[in-house]
C-alpha cells in the first residue's frame, strides 16, 4: 500500500516576502551589502533567485526595505519610551 506524502502548504506572498526579509536580515550583517549575494539570501529563505526577484526588484530594493523595517521598529521603541 503506497504511503501518502503530506502536501506542503503554500505560503502567501506576504509570508514568503517575510521569509526572504528575515534571511536577508541575517546575510547582510554577516557579509555586508557588497558581500551579500542574492543567491545566498534566496537559499537561506528556501526560495530560488527568480522567486526572490518576484518580490524585490533588486538587491538594493531588498536592502532599502530592511532599512525601512528596522527604522519603523526603532521609531516604535522610541515612541513608547519618550
Amino acid at each position: 500500500m503506497p504511503t501518502e506524502v503530506p502536501k506542503k502548504s503554500r505560503l502567501t506572498a506576504a509570508a514568503r516576502r517575510e521569509v526572504i526579509e528575515h534571511a536577508a536580515a541575517e546575510v547582510f550583517p554577516e557579509r555586508g551589502y557588497h558581500g551579500a549575494g542574492v543567491g545566498e539570501i534566496a537559499a537561506r529563505a528556501g526560495v530560488t533567485v527568480p522567486v526572490l526577484y518576484d518580490h524585490f526588484a533588486s538587491k538594493r530594493a531588498l536592502y532599502v526595505r530592511l532599512i525601512a523595517l528596522h527604522y519603523e521598529q526603532l521609531a516604535g521603541i522610541w515612541a513608547r519610551h519618550s
